[in-house]
Parts: structure tokens; C-alpha cells; sequence
């Protein structure tokens, strides 16, 4: 199968702002203090999405269907009352692309990190770890810090295991001495102080939006 072709959108910062915060705030510490600390009208947004994505949709942000579904065409079913048999459709997701950004952001220094929330986790649960991502604890609250050791699918299945269709964050900051397995609050101050990027969900769970840094280095 060819690769599809993907293609970076900007988007206004008026149409992008509301939702982006509201999908934000709804998270843990890292999320509010994010909110309070970073200035969003500073900068700018753009999303990653396939060249023949319904643009009518761009602003949407809260629905899905921006990305064509593909059919299944090796499963099939009957449906009761139809002559002909239906393939179930697999709706397609962003998720490997945003791991590809992540992984060259993280390439390219070794300060750079990735901190991925967690909203549903605690650090008591047996579900918690993903195999070579380094775990940070904030109280009660479980936070993944990816940096350039990690490989694209480590960031894929840390990904998958902490987005949510109502929430996902991840901020992409930069931080000389990497972070500690028992995050401060210096320590998130020091990453909202740093960050380059800020990465929410989006299209119900299709696809990203990126905030870009004004004074990215």
C-alpha cells in the first residue's frame, strides 16, 4: 500500500483558540498550569491531516468525518433486510503521524522532551507502564516524558494510551537535565517556560493540533 500524502494546515487562532483551551482544561495539573502559563495568542496553530481531507470540516474540531473512513474489504457482514452484504469501516486516525513529529522533535537535541499526560492512570495501577518511557509522577497523577531514545512506536503506544477523545496533552519542551520520576512544581513551571510545542486532540479523536512556539528555537 502507498503511503498517503500528508499535508500541514494552518489554522486561525480565533477559530482555534476556544476549543483548544476547553479541550485542555478539562485535564490534571500539567493541563491548568499550561492554560495559566503559556500565552496562546502568541504563535501559531496547524494541524497535520491527509491532502484529500474534507476542508469544510478544517474548523470542526469537535466532530469527526474529516478523514475518509477506508473499508474493510476482506471482512463482511449480513445485515438483516439487505440484499447485499456490508464491510465495516475503519475510521482512520492521525496517531502514527503525531508519533513521527514527536520522534523528529525529540531528534533533534537532547534536551528536548516530550511530556505526555495521562488522565485516566494512577500510579498504583498495573497498567501504568509502557515498556523503555520513563514514568513521572506529579501527587497522583501519571505523566510519560518521552525524549530522542524513544523510537516512533514507543511514542505511538504512549500516545494511544493517553488520548482520550474528550482529552489529550502533550507538550513538547525543552529541558537540559531531563526530568525526574517525581515531578515539582518548579518542574512544570520549567516546562511551560521552555515549551516549543503543545499538542491537543482533536476531530474526535482523527487527528492533532499543534501550537507552535513564537520564540521556538
Amino acid at each position: 500500500m502507498n503511503a498517503r500524502k500528508i499535508q500541514q494546515y494552518k489554522l486561525d487562532v480565533k477559530k482555534t483558540l476556544p476549543y483548544f483551551l476547553d479541550h485542555i482544561r478539562c485535564g490534571k495539573t500539567l493541563s491548568v498550569r499550561v492554560c495559566e502559563k503559556i500565552d496562546f495568542s502568541r504563535g501559531f496553530f496547524f494541524t497535520i491531516l491527509p491532502s484529500n481531507v474534507v476542508l469544510t470540516k478544517l474548523f470542526a474540531f469537535d466532530e469527526g468525518g474529516i478523514i475518509s473512513p477506508e473499508f474493510c474489504a476482506d471482512v463482511s457482514c449480513d445485515v438483516k433486510k439487505r440484499a447485499t452484504q456490508m464491510y465495516p469501516k475503519k475510521i482512520i486516525t492521525m496517531d502514527q503521524e503525531c508519533s513521527e513529529f514527536i520522534a523528529k522533535f525529540l531528534g533533534n537535541s537532547n534536551a528536548n522532551l516530550a511530556v505526555v499526560e495521562n488522565y485516566m492512570l494512577d500510579p498504583q495501577s498495573p497498567y501504568v507502564e509502557v515498556l523503555n518511557v520513563q514514568v513521572a509522577v506529579f501527587g497522583a497523577e501519571v505523566y510519560y516524558v518521552l525524549n530522542k531514545n524513544n523510537s516512533v512506536s514507543e511514542i505511538y503506544k504512549t500516545i494511544r494510551k493517553s488520548s482520550q477523545v474528550w482529552h489529550f496533552l502533550a507538550v513538547l519542551s525543552r529541558l537540559q537535565g531531563g526530568i525526574s520520576a517525581n515531578l515539582t512544581d518548579f518542574a512544570m513551571d520549567q516546562i511551560c517556560q521552555n515549551v516549543q510545542f503543545v499538542i491537543a486532540g482533536a476531530y474526535d479523536g482523527e487527528g492533532y493540533i499543534f501550537w507552535e512556539a513564537p520564540n521556538k528555537s
